[in-house]
This record gives C-alpha cells, structure tokens and sequence, in this order.
C-alpha cells in the first residue's frame, strides 16, 4: 500500500481487521518506505470472496493511493488487477451498508437507515456488527471473560501434584469472572492457592492459531477440539518438574517467550465455532502469582486474548459432578456420577483409573474402551500397555504373538552411563536420567521383537511420562514418550529390522 491511511481486509460474514497502513507520505509504487505498509502474511482460499477496503486522505500535491499484492509462488510485487476486484452491490435488506440486516437492526433496537456498525450502545465493549455476527444482543451487555475458581491452602508447586490432591475435588473457596480487556495479568489472591479458569473461546477467523501460558508456579492451558469439555487436551504449560521452575512472575518482563513448553503448536479453528478452554494455577509460597493466556490469530501479532472472545463456563447438566464425564456414560460403565475423585480419587472422575489399566477413565471415554474392563479387546495387552507403551489399538485384538526366546539379565549389563542397582524387583537407576547396555544374540538374522517390561518406584505422580529409547547396534529402533497410570506399570516394545 502507497500513501494512503489504511486498508482492511475480511472474508464476507466476518469483522474486518486493518492489515496495512501509511503514517506519512510515500511515492508512486513505493512499497517499502515503512514497514507497516508491508501486511503480515495472509492466508486465502482460491474462489472465496473477501471484503476489502483502503481509506485515504487527500493532502496537497500528486496524490495517489496504490495496492499491491505478492501472490504465492510470486517474488515480485503487482498491483491488484481489476479482474481480481469486483463492485460491492447494493443490497435491498441492507441499505445503509453496514453489515447489519435492517429486520435485525429493527429487532434489537438499532436504526436501519444509520450505519451504526462501530456503535457499542450498552457498553460493553462489543460493536453492534461484532453483536450481530456473535449472536448476541446488542442492547444487553455481555458476561464475558472466563469464570475462574480458587481454591486456598493448597501448598502445591505443580500442576502434576495439585490434580492428586483430594481437597482440589473439593467445593471451591470462591467463584468469580476474570473480566476486564482480557484474560492476563489476574493477580492471584494468596499464597498456597489453587485457580481454574474455565470457558468458551469464540474463534474470530478460520485458519491457524498459536497459544502461550504464563505464570507461577505451576499453570497448564487446555483446549478442546470443540465446544464440549470432555475433547479438552493440554496445549502448553510451565510446571517445576519440566524445568520451569517457579514460573512467571506477575512483574515479569518476558511473560511469553521463557520456556518452549508454555508454548501450543499450531491449532486450526473454525470462524464462529466456540472452543472450551481451561486453564489450571498452582501457587505455593512465590510471591507475585498470576496467570496469563495469549494468541496469535490468522495474520495477526500476540496478544493477550481479548475478554470479547470468551464466554464463562457454567457446570453442565449432563455432568452434574463436573468431573468431565458424562453421567450416564459412567452410569452404564458402573463409575459413580456423584464422585469426581473427591471421595475415591484413585478409581472416580477423570484421572481416576477405574479398572487399574493404566489408562485414565477419561482417556478410555474418548477411546471407546471399557473403564471396567482391563483389556477391552480380549488380546492379552492391558489398554493401558497398548495405547501407552505399544501403540496399538486397544479395540481390536492385535497382539503379536511368537515363540519366547529368552530374557535379558538385567543385572549383566556391560555399560551405563551412571549407578544402577539391581534388586528383586529389577534394575533400578540411581539418577532421575541415564543409559545401560546389554549384550544380547539372536539364532538367526530377522526380524525379532523386544519388550521391557517397565515399573515406576519410589513417589511419583498418576500417569507419569517418561521419555525412552532403544537402541540396537547403535541405532535407535524406537523412542517414545512412555505413560505410566495410576499401577505405575507399562511396557515399551520394538521390532528389529534385519
């Protein structure tokens, strides 16, 4: 854009968004005398019409207003053809051009004859285009935000920990909204707290979107892949045992860019469609705790989230013991719907294992396995080992069956990398972190298939992840990220090659 103001940019049904600007003066086709006349990348569908606009104001001398464009595939920079652009037409139930339908203007209150799209007449920093196009009444102002819980004297520093705590189960000691612009800077009302911030996040545009979590100590951010709680997986997170030690502070002058982990990859959402969202605090004795969400929307810079974009979360009837189950679902599987792990964290509510499979009772929901049934497939594996450790599909029968070789002697390894100890219940490392060779030999070249056999000692939290690898002859035959459930048991296997 050439020395002209501004220009937005829109698919039909959607709010604009100014993407380029000019704050002087430019020469004819002089694209590059300020950065801001240059647009973040944009990404378009082939045949999709898109509203665009470029407001200019006329100064003295040669005036001129210019738009270009670097199509994909293009080095080059070309001016926008005629061919590419059309006319916007009159439209008989819009007549005063604002976006807005004149039925619905006269509904909700607002003059069909008075283009009043910017107007925002109750107040609560949401325009009449942006109420139509939500859904929501202009004249009514807008609960928004996230509705947040707290819990106190809960003296956790991560998240891991805070969710094995029973009191967590427990009546929240306060309830509120985090109102305000957006979902940052919530100062946290004490030490040794607990904070859950749940609701709806309203997607502006479609297309692809990164998320970031702040705070201290511990904080994890959820998003489902759709409006229900029950598909809400963790995005990003800071906790001390991942290496973030005592978080972000609420004073902090880096809030987004400390650690990998508080950081989503990319996430596709739908224009319109409303996303649960959840954020999950722990604080002990750290001083300044908060917690704080931003995106980064298609073709747009981070920000924190806009308190516009959220709707708080109410307690589904369908799930009356908010445990992120569904009642009659447990009804049918045997679980209570009255105990979201508050009574019996280590059988009930989501991160309960019901059967001892080491597969949590929500993983089995979203799976389609049995919560009551260790081994819904009937193939020998748990559901746990097969989703957790094989990764195989715990509902059809598949496992690979062959003759026993032999065992490996734990306890004649010939290297390692720090102390292991061999004790009757196997081979035990002194460090949190290492390596141990073995010498092993096979009758005949094939293919042949390892297992360990793995158990996790000592404290450590329900469904652990513990990073793994197999090498052979050096080479590395697999490496995954192994669960443990709540029976701290798992098995990892390979298939050599050769």
């Amino acid at each position: 854009m050439t020395n002209a103001n501004s220009g937005f940019l829109h698919p039909p049904g959607s709010f604009q968004a100014k993407i380029a600007h000019v704050s002087g003066w430019s020469g004819v086709r002089q694209w590059n005398k300020f950065p801001e006349q240059t647009s973040a990348s944009v990404a378009l569908v082939a045949g999709q019409k898109y509203y665009i606009e470029a407001l200019m104001k006329e100064g003295y001398d040669l005036d001129h207003l210019e738009i270009a464009w670097k199509t994909p595939g293009s080095s080059s920079i070309n001016i926008i053809p005629g061919s590419a652009l059309e006319g916007i037409a009159y439209d008989p139930a819009d007549p005063d051009g604002d976006g807005m339908p004149s039925t619905w203007e006269t509904a909700n209150g607002l003059n069909p004859s008075l283009n009043d799209a910017a107007l925002d007449p109750d107040l609560d920093g949401i325009h009449n285009l942006l109420e139509y196009l939500s859904g929501t009444n202009p004249q009514v102002k807008e609960p928004f935000g996230l509705a947040a819980e707290f819990w106190t004297n809960l003296p956790e520093y991560s998240t891991r920990a805070l969710v094995e705590n029973r009191k967590f189960y427990g009546a929240a000691q306060s309830i509120s909204t985090i109102s305000g612009a957006t979902t940052g800077e919530q100062a946290s009302p004490s030490q040794n707290f607990a904070a859950r911030g749940r609701g709806y996040l309203v997607a502006p545009a479609t297309g692809s979107y990164r998320f970031w979590i702040s705070g201290r100590n511990g904080v994890e951010l959820y998003l489902s892949t759709n409006s229900t709680k029950y598909a809400k997986r963790r995005i990003a997170e800071i906790n001390p045992d991942i290496g973030g030690g005592h978080g972000i502070g609420f004073y902090d002058t880096n809030y987004w860019d400390q650690f990998g982990s508080q950081q989503s990859v990319d996430i596709q959402l739908e224009e319109g469609q409303t996303y649960f969202i959840e954020v999950l605090q722990v604080n002990g004795h750290v001083s300044n705790p908060h917690f704080s969400v931003a995106w980064a929307p298609p073709g747009e810079g981070r920000a924190q989230i806009p308190a516009i974009n959220l709707l708080p979360y109410t307690v589904e009837a369908a799930d009356a013991d908010d445990d992120y189950l569904p009642d009659q679902w447990e009804s049918q599987k045997g679980l209570n719907p009255a105990d979201n792990g508050y009574t019996d964290l280590a059988k009930q509510g989501e991160r309960g294992d019901f059967d001892s499979d080491g597969l949590s009772n929500r993983s089995e929901y979203l799976l389609g396995t049995d919560p009551a049934n260790a081994d819904t497939d009937g193939d020998g594996e748990t559901d746990g080992n097969e989703v957790n450790g094989l990764g195989t599909n715990a509902l059809v029968a598949n496992s690979l069956a062959g003759a026993f070789l032999s065992d490996v002697a734990l306890g004649s390894y010939i290297s390692s990398s720090n102390p292991w100890t061999m004790t009757s219940g196997g081979l035990i490392s002194d460090s949190f972190r290492g390596e141990v060779s073995w010498n092993f030999s096979v009758p005949s070249a094939g293919n042949w298939l390892l297992r360990l056999n793995l158990e996790l000692m000592g404290a450590t939290y329900g469904n652990e992840e513990v990073p793994i690898a197999i090498k052979v002859n050096g080479k590395t035959v697999i490496r995954k990220r192994v669960n443990f459930g709540s029976g701290k048991f798992s098995v990892l296997q390979a298939l050599t090659h050769g």
